[in-house]
């Protein structure tokens, strides 16, 4: 919190709940504060699992992680975006990536796992999805989702979180990037201005 508040002085920090759940929620930010289901940080040795799906099976995490789910969740109370667009896949995907890229940025602990490498070994494939599907509210190949078509659950989050570090990598201000990253009136302009323009550039 003391890094954000380093680099993005407008940032805000709201109540923070550690409570048990129903499995359905890691982690929400609703307008009391930042909720973090427990239950679903419950990963250890003997933890029963008789009466769960193969997907909530692994989907849930280890304690560990509980720091990296506050801290996403937090992102979500700086942001404050003015793009007129309603819904869709553009706006999700970056909405989660912001989030996910900047825990990545104050933590300095990269986000390094499965959805990372499939993105990385198949990327042109799922660059030619995105381009297609970013204008619809079709989210099942993105979010919220299971395994789809082999490919890791919520690719979404991690493919945001890549356009937004590249935005931010790139761009020669790094506060006001921060700033447009969490304010944007045009999420398709953070996309032409990251590596990634060639999905827009090709429409």
């Amino acid at each position: 919190m003391k890094k954000l508040k380093n680099v993005y002085p407008e940032a805000i920090f709201p109540h923070g709940y550690l409570v048990i759940g129903t499995l359905n929620s890691a982690g929400s930010a609703t307008d009391l504060g930042v909720f973090i289901g427990l239950d679903r940080h419950g990963r250890g040795e003997g933890m029963p699992t008789d009466e769960m799906s193969e997907s909530l099976k692994k989907s849930i995490g280890d304690p560990r992680f509980i720091s990296g789910t506050m801290t996403h969740e937090l992102m979500h109370f700086q942001q404050n975006y003015r793009d007129p667009r309603e819904g869709g896949v553009l706006r999700a995907v970056i909405e989660e990536g912001v989030c996910d890229f900047l825990t990545d940025l104050v933590t300095g602990k990269p986000s390094e796992g499965i959805r990372q490498r499939y993105l990385k070994e198949h990327e042109a494939e799922i660059l030619e999805d995105f381009r297609k599907e970013m204008n619809g509210t079709d989210l099942s190949k993105w979010m919220c989702n299971g395994s789809v078509g082999g490919r890791p659950a919520d690719l979404g989050y991690t493919l945001g979180s890549e356009i937004c570090r590249s935005y931010y990598e790139l761009a020669a201000d790094k506060k006001k990037a921060l700033y447009d990253l969490l304010n944007t009136g045009d999420f398709v302009s953070l996309v032409r201005n990251s590596k990634y323009k060639t999905t827009i550039e090709s429409k």
